[in-house]
C-alpha cells in the first residue's frame, strides 16, 4: 500500500519459502502475490498468481474461499480487457459463495460492476457498484470500501454525472488516508485531476 513493491514481493516470497519448509499449504502465498501485483498495476502477474490460488482451492475443495478468490481473479482479468472471461470467473465466484458470505458478495459485485460498465451496461453496473459500496460499508474493510467507491465513480463519470462521481472519489480518498494506502490514494487523486481537466 506504500508503493514498495519490490520489498513486498521479497517478503511474500520469503513467506512462501518458510511455508514450504514447514510443509504448509502455500495457497495464501498466491493470494498475497496477487494482491501485491494488483497494487503494483500488473494485473497479468496478479492473474497468474490468482489462477494458482483458485486451482489449489478447487483441489482442496475450499469452496467458500474460492468464491472470493475467483472474484479477485475476475477483476485481474477484467483489468486486461478480457471481459467475457472475467464474467465466467464471476459465475464461479457466485456459484461458490454462501448466502451469508459478505466478502464473496462484495468481491463478486465489485468485479461484476466493472465488467458490466466496460461492456456498456451502465444501469446494471451502477446497481452492482452501489451494492458493493453498501456491503463494504457494513465492514471495517477501508480498502474494499474505497475500491467500491472508485468503481462507482467511474460508472457515474461514464453517465456524465461528474459532481456525484467526484464526491465518491473524495470519500474513497478519505478512506485510503485512514488506512495509510498511499498507492490507492494516488490513483484516486489522479481520477480527480482527470475530472478537472476541461474537454
Amino acid at each position: 500500500m506504500r508503493g514498495r513493491f519490490s520489498d513486498a514481493r521479497d517478503l511474500v516470497d520469503e513467506a512462501r519459502d518458510r511455508y514450504e519448509q514447514l510443509g504448509l499449504d502455500t495457497e495464501t502465498y498466491f493470494r498475497l502475490r496477487g494482491a501485491v501485483e494488483m497494487f503494483a498495476g500488473a494485473p497479468e502477474l496478479a492473474e497468474a498468481a490468482l489462477r494458482e490460488s483458485c486451482t489449489a482451492l478447487e483441489r482442496q475443495e475450499q469452496i467458500p474461499v474460492l468464491a472470493t478468490r475467483a472474484a479477485e481473479l475476475a477483476d485481474a482479468i477484467c483489468e486486461q480487457g478480457r471481459y467475457e472471461e472475467a464474467a465466467t470467473w464471476i459465475g464461479v465466484a457466485r456459484a461458490s459463495a454462501g448466502s451469508d458470505d459478505l466478502d464473496a458478495a462484495f468481491s463478486s459485485n465489485y468485479a461484476h460492476a466493472k465488467v458490466q460498465a466496460r461492456l456498456g451496461a451502465l444501469d446494471e453496473a451502477e446497481r452492482l457498484a452501489r451494492d458493493a459500496v453498501e456491503l463494504a460499508g457494513r465492514t471495517d474493510a477501508l480498502n474494499r470500501h474505497g475500491d467500491a467507491l472508485l468503481a462507482l465513480a467511474e460508472i457515474l463519470r461514464l453517465q456524465n454525472r461528474e459532481d456525484e462521481a467526484d464526491g465518491k472519489i473524495r470519500e474513497a480518498l478519505r478512506l485510503y488516508g485512514q488506512k495509510g494506502n498511499v498507492v490507492s490514494a494516488e490513483r484516486a487523486k489522479g481520477m480527480l485531476l482527470e475530472g478537472a481537466i476541461p474537454e
